[in-house]
């Protein structure tokens, strides 16, 4: 090589060594603006814990001294509010490593208990000594809660707090060592180890919660290997080698984890069967509408294996279209085998699904006849009501069991929507969801 090629040959490597360093500090500026991200909403979720406990134990303490029907609905409703913002708070710092079933199985319990003694008392009886010291538990265990997370909030205020490391100890009795972030987490959760079961026909209760899978029962456990080169059909990596293992879950629905330039997922054990995607992109300027975001994610989930899903409704959020499928037997909607997946609506990419509800309900079902005619169940509906569809369905019960049901999609004298639900073998209303309409989709209420 000449003297002239050389220095061609030179220039060419220095360029594309600058290239690179630029594009590698691209990509670590992005990954630290990413992290801080996700640092400051933990942060943000933590202070709101903290409020939303503390709430919490003061609406159960005047619970223990309310025995009018008014004054109880109107805490519990108080109670309710405050648990579903703490679980929507605890989410954020649930990443996947730590699943925190306790205390969200608490939160479930706390409202779902209370408004169980409200209707005890709307129906003429009095509260016992023994549903009065469930109150006071819960709120002996919100106050626990609520100065595990104080004084996690304090340590981030003085600097002390990192979400890779804690110093020193967390200086409560039940937090004795110092750990990571997720398992100081993890350790409030010790704190519920002798958790009284709440006996009462919730949709939370311990039976629904310690059900097992219906799906996998019959299913055969697959290797560490078939479910790599599954991940990385679902990753959309070229080869099973270029996935990275990830680890294993536990409990009744066991899987192998994997990850894969910035996504991860979760196969089942037995059965090999996608239960979780997870993407760390960010949605940027709103290209697909919600209808696209929908056709996007059931031909996902026909790629995934799972036929014969049917999208109940969207919901679209910072750029994120959000679709809610069900199982289609025949010509009945099963609601229980419920399948999300989120759709980025800038670039059409699959952000997160989550089928876990499926794998744990979805079964062939033997559909019995109706005992309730249609023309029947009809009567049941206020007459001002106008029915605009009807369909029959499977839905969830509040014990944890099934019921079939006729779905009416009806419309009232100022044109709101709502879905009613008549149990077609008692005839009785079983359930009633308002419809809400905005630019984002459809929600219910």
């Amino acid at each position: 090589m000449g003297k002239r090629g050389k220095i061609r040959a030179a220039s060419f490597i220095f360029a594309v060594v600058g290239v690179l360093t630029l594009w590698g500090s691209m990509q670590a500026l992005q990954r630290n603006r990413y992290e801080q991200q996700v640092i400051t909403a933990q942060r943000r979720a933590i202070a709101q814990l903290c409020e939303y406990f503390d709430a919490m134990q003061t609406d159960l303490q005047k619970s223990g001294y309310a025995n009018t029907v008014p004054m109880f609905a109107e805490i519990a409703s108080d109670l309710e509010k405050n648990a579903s913002g703490a679980k929507t708070a605890l989410g954020t710092l649930d990443s996947g490593q730590t699943v925190l079933s306790n205390i969200y199985m608490y939160l479930s319990q706390a409202g779902a208990f209370t408004g169980s003694l409200g209707r005890k008392l709307s129906t003429g009886e009095q509260l016992t000594e023994e549903d009065r010291a469930h109150l006071q538990n819960l709120a002996q265990y919100a106050q626990i809660l609520h100065d595990k997370f104080l004084y996690m909030n304090d340590l981030m205020e003085s600097g002390a707090f990192s979400f890779d490391k804690v110093d020193g100890e967390l200086g409560s009795t039940e937090m004795t060592q110092a750990v990571n972030y997720l398992s100081a987490a993890a350790g409030a959760e010790e704190s519920f180890a002798d958790y009284p079961t709440l006996l009462y026909d919730g949709p939370f209760s311990d039976g629904v919660l310690q059900k097992e899978s219906a799906l996998l029962a019959n299913e055969k456990e697959i290797t560490l290997t078939e479910a790599k080169q599954l991940a990385a059909k679902v990753l959309g990596a070229d080869n099973a080698n270029q996935v990275i293992e990830d680890g294993e879950n536990a409990g009744r629905i066991a899987t192998y984890n994997f990850y894969y330039e910035g996504s991860e997922t979760q196969i089942t054990k037995k059965g090999g069967y996608v239960k979780i995607l997870l993407n760390d992109s960010f949605a940027g300027e709103i290209v697909y509408s919600g209808e696209d975001a929908v056709a996007i994610a059931q031909k996902f989930l026909q790629q995934c294996g799972y036929e014969d899903m049917v999208s109940s409704y969207f919901a679209t959020n910072d750029g994120i279209c959000t679709v809610n499928f069900a199982f289609m037997q025949d010509d009945y909607i099963c609601y229980p085998d419920l399948i999300k997946v989120s759709v980025s609506l800038s670039d059409g990419k699959v952000l997160s699904m989550d089928a876990s509800s499926y794998i744990m309900n979805h079964s062939q079902r033997q559909i019995p006849s109706f005992t309730v005619r249609l023309a029947d169940a009809a009567k049941k509906l206020n007459p001002a009501l106008y029915i605009r569809q009807v369909r029959q369905c499977v839905v969830p019960t509040a014990g944890g069991g099934e019921s079939f049901a006729y779905e009416f999609l009806v419309t009232d004298n100022g044109n709101h929507d709502a879905l009613v639900y008549i149990d077609a073998q008692t005839g009785m209303e079983d359930e009633i969801f308002l419809l809400l309409y905005a630019d984002g989709g459809t929600l219910t209420k």
